[in-house]
């Protein structure tokens, strides 16, 4: 019983950490999204209004 627990929390755990790597996988893109689209409006603006 002991063992299985520790096999169960092991796996609690590695997947918990999966799921922290994957959210910072997501916010990280979003960070590089945002910036992409910020950049892009900045150098389009000058163009529109010329």
């Amino acid at each position: 019983e002991e063992m299985s627990d520790a096999v169960y929390d092991d796996v609690i755990r590695t997947e918990s950490e999966r799921v922290e790597k994957t959210v910072d996988i997501y916010e990280s893109a979003d960070c590089v999204r945002d910036h992409d689209f910020r950049t892009e409006t900045k150098t389009h603006q000058p163009l529109q209004r010329t």
